[in-house]
């Protein structure tokens, strides 16, 4: 089983680097006053969803390629004003040019084909607009073989260092880049219960997936991105 696959089955939450405390750290950073539309890009069951929505009034739409997460997150769109769930992929968004001032992306676009991920975001982003990405980073130390082992196990495409995602953003017209190393939680936010109640399969990713975060502490880290385009916000 994959460590997405697990987080889609048990509905955690704040399981991308830094967890609840880096989300946190950018909600009090971001002045949420002149933001008109914000995206949220990789929702999972919706909790940053949840605390955006105590914070401002503005339309939020939120998505995520998981059905089974939308699944999860979709009864926020009726519980919550102004609030939109769809099933989609960030490498191909349904929105027009130009849609959004706000867009985040927790501990999502390491999954993908981050160039053509950030060509859709900075399609659909408007002229002075924030993107806020919390992104796992790893050190310059790292070796090929150790780069591997953790892809495999995330199965994701690529790993970024540091200077590599800021070379990424710069590309893409993002002109101002606050970067912030964050502390990575010690674990995942596993619903009460849950881990007596996982099968085999569940508890030996999870397993593994806290055993490598342990062995690469000082290789494998949280960092958060603020990135923007024209005046921004900050």
């Amino acid at each position: 089983m994959s460590y997405q696959q697990l987080l889609a089955q048990l509905g955690i939450s704040y399981a991308h680097p830094g967890g609840l405390q880096a989300t946190n750290n950018w909600m009090n950073r971001i002045p949420l006053t002149n933001v008109k539309n914000i995206l949220e890009i990789g929702c999972g069951v919706g909790k940053t969803v949840e605390q955006l929505r105590k914070l401002t009034n503005t339309p939020i739409t939120a998505i995520d390629h998981n059905v089974e997460m939308v699944d999860k997150a979709m009864p926020l769109s009726n519980s919550l004003d102004d609030v939109s769930i769809l099933p989609c992929d960030v490498e191909n968004l349904p929105f027009p040019d130009q849609s959004f001032d706000l867009i985040i992306c927790e501990s999502v676009l390491a999954f993908t084909n981050i160039r053509r991920s950030l060509k859709e975001i900075d399609r659909v982003m408007k002229e002075e607009s924030t993107l806020v990405l919390n992104e796992m980073t790893i050190s310059p130390s790292l070796d090929q073989l150790d780069r591997e082992v953790i892809q495999n196990f995330y199965e994701m495409p690529h790993l970024y260092t540091k200077k590599e995602w800021l070379t990424l953003l710069l590309d893409y017209g993002f002109t101002r880049i606050d970067v912030q190393q964050m502390k990575k939680q010690s674990q995942d936010s596993v619903p009460t219960g849950a881990i007596t109640e996982l099968n085999e399969q569940q508890l030996s990713t999870l397993q593994s997936h806290y055993h490598w975060n342990q062995f690469y502490d000082k290789e494998l880290l949280a960092y958060l991105y603020i990135a923007q385009k024209g005046l921004g916000y900050t």
